[in-house]
């Protein structure tokens, strides 16, 4: 496990540099790299493809980035409300850490097939409309009434469907595995 690890820093660090990814200053992914090594050497280190374990790591890096500077407030939320829409547009990021994001995002269909990789990336598009309900509702007392709204910020937020989807190798017909995804999910979001 620690020559996985030790190759995806160094190689996530490379790519990171090579892609143009912000690896100083307030928008650095730099600090999250070991985290993320970590995250997918024990989740995803099955995975036969190398540039796909590279590209996921890269992904974890920056999406830890800007869920951590959403809670210190360093990402600026005035940037993230248009995320989606930029996204979907093709038009610039206003930040470093969302261009990266942008970024990666866009290559998920070279790593899964059409299918999985429109689950991971709407995956990720509701994890950023979480941070940006978490903003909205910051000050909201949730109400007995809806007892289920807690799950749903949950189930948001974890980005599950892509980490869950992450698992298995593009060569695996997703026949073989979409039934199980809601068992998997209950499995991902009780122990995350």
């Amino acid at each position: 496990m620690a020559r996985t690890e030790d190759s995806l820093s160094t190689l996530d660090d490379k790519e990171a540099i090579n892609r143009g990814f912000q690896m100083d200053g307030k928008s650095s992914i730099r600090p999250y790299i070991p985290a993320a090594v970590a995250l997918a050497s024990n989740a995803y280190a099955h995975l036969p493809d190398h540039a796909t374990k590279l590209w996921i790591c890269l992904l974890i890096s920056v999406i830890i980035c800007i869920d951590d500077r959403c809670l210190d407030r360093g990402l600026d939320i005035v940037h993230l409300f248009p995320f989606n829409e930029r996204f979907v547009s093709c038009q610039p990021q206003g930040d470093p850490a969302l261009k990266a994001l942008d970024s990666l995002l866009r290559e998920a269909p070279r790593y899964y097939s059409p299918l999985v990789s429109n689950l991971i990336v709407t995956s990720i598009l509701d994890f950023v409309s979480s941070l940006l309900l978490d903003h909205e509702t910051k000050d909201l007392r949730i109400s007995t009434s809806t007892p289920l709204f807690p799950n749903y910020c949950r189930l948001l937020s974890g980005a599950t469907t892509a980490s869950v989807l992450l698992i298995f190798p593009a060569t695996v017909p997703v026949q073989e595995y979409i039934q199980s995804l809601p068992d998997l999910f209950t499995v991902m979001n009780h122990t995350e």
